[in-house]
């Protein structure tokens, strides 16, 4: 990757932007999967607002 979309985009990582919702109450969140295959809601701490941790990818961003 050249160093101007580097500095566009930000760094490369592993991890794979999704929508998704919690598996309890369907809330919607933007995930991330990493390279070992988790996925968690951005800006949260890993918990959606239920209490819930598990969350399944509807689509790719």
């Amino acid at each position: 990757m050249n160093e101007e979309r580097r500095a566009r985009d930000g760094p490369e990582t592993d991890e794979e932007a999704l929508v998704g919702e919690c598996t309890e109450c369907g809330q919607v969140y933007s995930l991330q999967r990493g390279a070992d295959g988790t996925v968690v809601p951005m800006g949260t701490d890993g918990v959606c607002q239920c209490g819930n941790d598990e969350f399944e990818p509807l689509s790719d961003l």
